[in-house]
C-alpha cells in the first residue's frame, strides 16, 4: 500500500508540470497526406523530347514528373531520391490527363481526350500558358491519339477530330481539323493508330479501314483513302486488326494486318514493299497466336493463347523474326527514353521483382536487375512500368530508372545504378498510392494493452471490475512517470510536433486517454489499411482483392476480444479479420451454397446467449436473392434466438428495373427452432430516365437516438426528426420550361426507410454536379451539388432543444423544434452557421440550445458576395416520442 501511495503521490507531482498528449493529439494540428494515385504517365528529369522518337539527355536530376488515371487526375513532380511530392497539381472532374511531355520550356500536359494543353513550370509547377485545340463546346465521344515532339520547339496533339501544332515557347496553337468521315471511323474504332515517317515530315494516321496522310510541315492531309476490311473468314479465332508499326532498321511505316493464319505487312511510304508471313513459320514454341498487343505502340507485340507476348521484329524488307518470349505475368511496356527498347517488368519470387529489357532496334547493351519487396502485400505483381535510360552509352551498361506501379497503386522507384543502397533490396522508395483513391473508412478502438486482451467469458463480477481498474491505474502511473523523464528533453518535444511524417513518432501512451484509435480504409484497389489516427502512420496494412467490401462487426475491445472486421467479395464470400493487427479470424464462402445474395450486417448484440459463448460476436444476414431465405453466420450464431432482429428493416437498389425497395425480416420458426426469411415491405419506382448519383445513411454501426413525432401538418409529420430517413439523389435530362431543350436536372429525395414514404422531394434544374450526400444526428441530409459553375450547398437543419422525451425530467416540458430549409452557395456556408449561431464544421448542421429562436432570414454583410439566404422556419411541439426501428 506504501508503494501504491507514493507512486500516487509522483503522478500527481507530474501532471502538474508535464504534457500527457503530443501537441497534434491535443488539436493544434491536424495531420494531412497528399497522393498522386495511379500513375499512367511519366517523365524523368533530364530527358527531354527533341523529335518523335528522340529522347536528349540534359543530365540527371532529381526529379521524377508523373500524371495519374481519370479517378485522381494529378500531376506532380517527385523527387527521384525520397519520393516526396515537390509541387501537385490537381485537374478538375472530366479533365483526365492523357500524357505529358518534358520539354526545353517545362512540362507539357495532354488532358482532356486532347481538347487542353498546358505548360507548367518544373521547378514550381506554375502554370506557363494554357490554350485548347478545338474551339466551342468539348465533344464527349472524342478521342484522344497521341502526343510527340516535332522538333523541340514544336509538339503534336492528335485527336479523333484535329491535329494540333503546339508552339511549346509561347502556346500557339494551329490545328487542322480531320475530315468527317475519318472522325466517324475513329469515334466508333475508340482508337487510333499512328506513326511519323522516317525522315520525320509525314504522319500517317488509321482509324478503322480509314487511313490518313499528313504532311508536318504544312499541317495539311495530302492523302486520304480506305483500306480493304478484313473478310469474315480469315477472322477465325484470333482478334483480326490492322495496326501501324515501324521496322526496326529503317523506321519505315507500315500497315500490319493480323488474320487466323497471316501477318499482311504493307509499306506506306514504299507501296511497293509488302509482304505475307504465315503465323505458323513464327518460332512460337508451339503456341498460338491470339492478338496484336495495341498498348505497344511503335514495335510488333503478339499476345499468344498462353497470354505470354512475342516481340517480333520486323527488317527493312518487312520480314518478321521473333526476337523474345516474355512471360505473361507483370507489365510489358517502351522505354521512356527510347520506344525501340523493351522493358518487361515482373514478379520473379515472392520477394524480388526483375526489370529486364528487349531491344529490337539498335543494339544496345542489354540491361536487367531485381528489386527487393514483399510483393504480396502489394497485389503480388507489377501492373504497369516506366523505365528511362538517359546516360546510354554505345557499348556499355546503361544506367536506367524504373517507376513501378504494383497491383495495388503503390508507386515505388528503382535504378541499376551502382549507388543505390543495397540496404533496401535496390528499392529507392515507395509511396502508397492506393490511398488516393478510398472506398470506405471506417473507425476502430484497437486493444493496446495486455489487461485488454485478458480473455474473460463472463461480465466481470464487482471485485473483478476493481481489480481491472487498479490494474489500469498502476499502468497510467507508471506511463505518467515516464513522461516526467522526458519532459525537459527538448528533441522529444520537438519531434512530438515536427509536422513531417518521417519525423512523427507514435505515441504509446494515447490509448490511456481515450486517443488511440484505427482509421480503417478499403482502397478501390483492395488495399486494407490501419491507420493510427495520432500519428498518421500505418499501424498494419493487407491486400484483399478490389472485389471485397468493408465493415465493422465490432469496434472496441469486448470480454478480451479486439475489434472485429468483415470483408464481403461479390461472390458472397465473408471473411472476419481482427482489427488489431489484419490476422484471419473466420471465413465463410455463403454464395457457394445458396446462389446470388445479399449480405446484410445486423444490429449489435447486446447480450451472451450462452455461457459456453465466449464473446457476443455480431450476426450476418445472408439472404437469397431467389428464396429470401435468411442465413446467419457466423455459423455458431445460426442456432441462437435474435431478438435484435425484432423491428429490423433494410433496404436495396434494384439497378436493372430502377426500383428501390424495402424488406423486414421475419421468424418463421416454432419457439424450438428458428427460420428467418425476408419480406417485401414496400417500393419505389423510379422513373428510367434518372440515374442514382449518390445516397445517403447511417453508418451500419452508428447509435441513432429515438424519433420524435412531429403533430400538425401531415407534410411535415415525421419529416425531420425520423432517424429512418435516407437521401437520395438521382438526375436526368428533361425539357426546360418554354424551350425544348433539355436540361440536366437533380432531383433529392428524402425517403423513409420503414414504411417507404417520400418525406421530402427537391428539384434543381442546371445541375451538372458532383454530388455529394451526408447523415448526420438531427440532420435529416444534406448535398452538395454544382449549379452553372457554382457550388451550392442544399438540405435541412433540425434545430431542437429541450427534446428528452424523459418523463422523470423536471420540469416536464414538451420539446421544441425549428425545422430550417436553405440553400446557399458554399462561400457562404460558414457565414450562414454563425449567423444562425450554428457550429460550423464540415455540414452546417446543429442548434445554438439557449431557448431562442433561429432568425427567420440571413443577410451576409460585405465579406459575402453570394445572395440573400432565405430561411423558413415553423415551430413544432411534438406530443410523445416514439421507438425508431434499426435500419
Amino acid at each position: 500500500m506504501a508503494k501504491m501511495l507514493l507512486k500516487l503521490l509522483a503522478a500527481a507531482l507530474c501532471l502538474a508540470t508535464s504534457n500527457a498528449l503530443y501537441a497534434d493529439q491535443s488539436g493544434e494540428f491536424d495531420w494531412s497526406t497528399e497522393n498522386v494515385g495511379r500513375v499512367q504517365a511519366v517523365a524523368f528529369g533530364g530527358s527531354v523530347s527533341r523529335g518523335p522518337h528522340s529522347v536528349v539527355s540534359r543530365g540527371t536530376t532529381r526529379a521524377v514528373y508523373v500524371a495519374s488515371d481519370e479517378r485522381s487526375r494529378a500531376l506532380a513532380r517527385l523527387d527521384s531520391k525520397t519520393g516526396e511530392i515537390q509541387w501537385r497539381r490537381v485537374f478538375v472532374e472530366g479533365d483526365a490527363i492523357n500524357d505529358i511531355q518534358l520539354t526545353n520550356y517545362g512540362l507539357l500536359s495532354v488532358s482532356g481526350s486532347g481538347r487542353n494543353v498546358r505548360l507548367w513550370d518544373l521547378n514550381t509547377g506554375v502554370l506557363l500558358w494554357d490554350e485548347v485545340t478545338s474551339k466551342g463546346p468539348a465533344q464527349k465521344d472524342a478521342v484522344f491519339g497521341g502526343l510527340f515532339s516535332l522538333d523541340g520547339d514544336h509538339s503534336v496533339v492528335l485527336t479523333s477530330s484535329s491535329v494540333a501544332m503546339v508552339s511549346v515557347r509561347d502556346g500557339q496553337v494551329k490545328v487542322q481539323t480531320l475530315p468527317e468521315d475519318f472522325t466517324k471511323a475513329a469515334v466508333e474504332a475508340a482508337e487510333l493508330s499512328w506513326q511519323v515517317g522516317s525522315d520525320n515530315t509525314a504522319l500517317f494516321v488509321m482509324a478503322g479501314s480509314q487511313m490518313l496522310e499528313f504532311e508536318l510541315a504544312s499541317g495539311r492531309a495530302v492523302n486520304q483513302f480506305k483500306r480493304p476490311e478484313i473478310k469474315e473468314g480469315d477472322k477465325g479465332d484470333v482478334q483480326a486488326t490492322t495496326v501501324l508499326r515501324r521496322d526496326s532498321e529503317q523506321g519505315k511505316t507500315a500497315a500490319v494486318t493480323l488474320t487466323k493464319d497471316q501477318l499482311l505487312l504493307q509499306g506506306l511510304e514504299n507501296k511497293k514493299d509488302a509482304s505475307e508471313i504465315a503465323l505458323s513459320s513464327l518460332k512460337l514454341d508451339g503456341d498460338k497466336v491470339k492478338a496484336i498487343d495495341t498498348s505497344i505502340s511503335s514495335s510488333l507485340v503478339l499476345v499468344l493463347a498462353s497470354d505470354k507476348r512475342a516481340i517480333l521484329k520486323i527488317t527493312s524488307a518487312l520480314k518478321v523474326e521473333v526476337a523474345a518470349i516474355v512471360a505473361a505475368e507483370g507489365a510489358l511496356m517502351e522505354s521512356v527514353t527510347d520506344d525501340s527498347v523493351l522493358f518487361h517488368a515482373a514478379r520473379s519470387t515472392d520477394i524480388v521483382a526483375q526489370m529486364t529489357s528487349y531491344t529490337v532496334g539498335k543494339s544496345l547493351s542489354p540491361v536487367s536487375w531485381e528489386a527487393e519487396l514483399d510483393l504480396a502485400s502489394f497485389g503480388g505483381d507489377v501492373s504497369r512500368a516506366f523505365v528511362g535510360c538517359p546516360n546510354t552509352k554505345k557499348d556499355s551498361v546503361p544506367s536506367c530508372r524504373a517507376v513501378l506501379v504494383l497491383k495495388d497503386d503503390a508507386l515505388i522507384m528503382t535504378s541499376n545504378d551502382e549507388e543505390t543502397d543495397a540496404n533496401n533490396g535496390n528499392v529507392q522508395w515507395v509511396r502508397e498510392e492506393s490511398l488516393a483513391n478510398i472506398k470506405r473508412v471506417r473507425w476502430i478502438t484497437p486493444a493496446e494493452t495486455e489487461i485488454e486482451k485478458q480473455a474473460l467469458k463472463k461480465i466481470p463480477s464487482f471485485m473483478e471490475e476493481v481489480e481491472l481498474e487498479i490494474k489500469h491505474l498502476q499502468q497510467l502511473v507508471e506511463k505518467v512517470m515516464t513522461f516526467s523523464s522526458t519532459l525537459f528533453d527538448e528533441k522529444s518535444r520537438q519531434r512530438g510536433v515536427d509536422r513531417s511524417r518521417a519525423a512523427r513518432k507514435e505515441p504509446p501512451n494515447a490509448h490511456l486517454f481515450g486517443f488511440s484509435k484505427y482509421i480503417m480504409i478499403l482502397t478501390h484497389s483492395g488495399k486494407l489499411f490501419a491507420i493510427r489516427a495520432e500519428a498518421s502512420t500505418v499501424a498494419w496494412s493487407a491486400f484483399v482483392g478490389p472485389k471485397y467490401q468493408l465493415f465493422v462487426t465490432r469496434d472496441h475491445p469486448a470480454l478480451g476480444s479486439g475489434a472485429e472486421l468483415l470483408l464481403v467479395s461479390n461472390s458472397t464470400e465473408l471473411v472476419w479479420l481482427d482489427g488489431d493487427d489484419g490476422h484471419q479470424l473466420d471465413a465463410a464462402r455463403a454464395g457457394a451454397t445458396i446462389g446470388a445474395s445479399w449480405v446484410v450486417v445486423l444490429p449489435k448484440r447486446k447480450h451472451l446467449t450462452t455461457d459456453e459463448e465466449p464473446t457476443a460476436r455480431r450476426a450476418v444476414a445472408v439472404i437469397a436473392e431467389d428464396s429470401l431465405n435468411v442465413s446467419l453466420y457466423p455459423k455458431e450464431t445460426a442456432d441462437f434466438a435474435h431478438p435484435e432482429l425484432n423491428h429490423f428493416y433494410f433496404y436495396r437498389y434494384d439497378e436493372s428495373s430502377k426500383v428501390l425497395r424495402g424488406y423486414f425480416i421475419e421468424n418463421e420458426g416454432d419457439a424450438k427452432s428458428t427460420d428467418y426469411r425476408a419480406r417485401e415491405a414496400w417500393s419505389i419506382v423510379l422513373p428510367r430516365e434518372q440515374q442514382v448519383i449518390a445516397t445517403s445513411h447511417h453508418h451500419d454501426h452508428s447509435v441513432v437516438d429515438s424519433a420524435v413525432t412531429i403533430t400538425g401538418d401531415d407534410s411535415l409529420l415525421i419529416k425531420y426528426l425520423n432517424p429512418n430517413l435516407f437521401g437520395l439523389a438521382t438526375i436526368a435530362s428533361e425539357p426546360s420550361e418554354g424551350d425544348n431543350e433539355a436540361t440536366s436536372v437533380l432531383h433529392v429525395s428524402l425517403i423513409d426507410s420503414v414504411a417507404g414514404r417520400i418525406i421530402h422531394r427537391t428539384r434543381h434544374s442546371h445541375a451538372t454536379g458532383p454530388v455529394r450526400m451526408v447523415s448526420k444526428r438531427k440532420l435529416a441530409g444534406v448535398f452538395v451539388l454544382e449549379l452553372q459553375g457554382e457550388a451550392y450547398r442544399d438540405g435541412v437543419i433540425v434545430a431542437v432543444r429541450r427534446c428528452r422525451g424523459d418523463a422523470l425530467a423536471q420540469p416536464v416540458e414538451a420539446p421544441v423544434v425549428d425545422v430550417l430549409t436553405f440553400i446557399i452557395r458554399l462561400q457562404g456556408a460558414v457565414r450562414a452557421a454563425e449567423e444562425l449561431h450554428l457550429p460550423h464544421q464540415d455540414h452546417v448542421a446543429g442548434s445554438d440550445g439557449d431557448g431562442s429562436r433561429h432568425h427567420a432570414s440571413v443577410r451576409p454583410g460585405r465579406d459575402g458576395d453570394w445572395p440573400d439566404l432565405q430561411i423558413d422556419s415553423q415551430l413544432h411541439r411534438p406530443a410523445s416520442t416514439g421507438e425508431a426501428a434499426d435500419t
